[in-house]
């Protein structure tokens, strides 16, 4: 039997991550010092349920990052030693592989 050579075409894959929204609630979004802020993330994907981390901002200043889970991700920030003030807040979604990253709107968190 004799084979014949068969002609394969490459065929070349690019996949475009899926693009993500950021939420940020700040819950009390008005504290007495030393009490706490629970600063929570919420990220959504119509590429799927986003992974990976979210870093919390306060300016241009981290408070700390948190590992989402089912979409969300929360922070406990204290207001022990804080000044009386309106602090902005934001929240940065690092992205995926799948998903690009995001910011949310600035919150602001009132200090009395």
């Amino acid at each position: 039997a004799t084979e014949t050579p068969s002609n394969s075409a490459v065929v070349s894959i690019k996949l475009t991550p899926a693009a993500s929204t950021t939420t940020l609630t700040a819950s009390p979004s008005s504290v007495t010092p030393p009490g706490n802020v629970t600063l929570t993330a919420t990220v959504a994907s119509e590429g799927g349920t986003p992974a990976g981390e979210v870093i919390f901002y306060y300016e241009n200043i981290s408070l700390g990052k948190a590992i989402l889970s089912r979409g969300k991700a929360s922070l406990a920030a204290s207001s022990k030693g804080l000044p009386a003030a309106r602090y902005p807040v934001h929240a940065q979604y690092l992205g995926s592989n799948s998903i690009n990253p995001s910011a949310s709107a600035t919150v602001t968190v009132t200090v009395k």
